[in-house]
């Protein structure tokens, strides 16, 4: 059978690798504990969802990012250390995001929403999701941002 010119197609043995994944979780005063537990749980369907090959980088961040911590499964969360409870400046965490060794494809930050943002979109990295727990800050959020609330 000659193969030359056919239209036939073959399954691909290999599926594209998932994304490269920083998630900044605010841990400045403002965030209760209710909202830390709600937090914890948007980043274990995260580790859930993509964390098995290279693992989700985690950034707690207040007024500074605190150093990346990795986890590909779930259950090792219970490892998260939440550093941080003074002010708020999600930038400093997208800052340590993009400044990683390993560049992200996607950036999420999980937030009440009361810090200043970026004045514009970093080039390093092509997606950005704000993960907000009401939609009292909505407005605030850069244009260039996805955005998801919580409740």
């Amino acid at each position: 059978m000659n193969q030359a010119g056919s239209n036939v197609l073959l399954p691909s043995l290999r599926q594209p690798a998932p994304p490269n994944v920083s998630v900044v979780v605010d841990t400045s005063g403002s965030i209760s504990p209710d909202e830390l537990r709600k937090f914890v749980a948007e980043v274990s369907g995260i580790v859930r969802a993509v964390g098995f090959s290279s693992g989700v980088k985690v950034i707690c961040c207040d007024a500074g990012a605190y150093p990346a911590q990795t986890f590909k499964t779930p259950n090792k969360l219970d490892e998260l250390e939440l550093l941080g409870g003074g002010g708020t400046d999600m930038r400093e965490g997208i800052w340590a995001a993009i400044a990683a060794r390993q560049k992200p494809d996607v950036v999420v930050v999980i937030t009440d929403g009361y810090t200043p943002w970026p004045d514009a979109k970093p080039r390093q990295c092509d997606h950005f999701i704000t993960v907000l727990t009401s939609s009292e800050e909505l407005a605030q959020v850069p244009d260039w941002m996805k955005i998801v609330v919580i409740d």
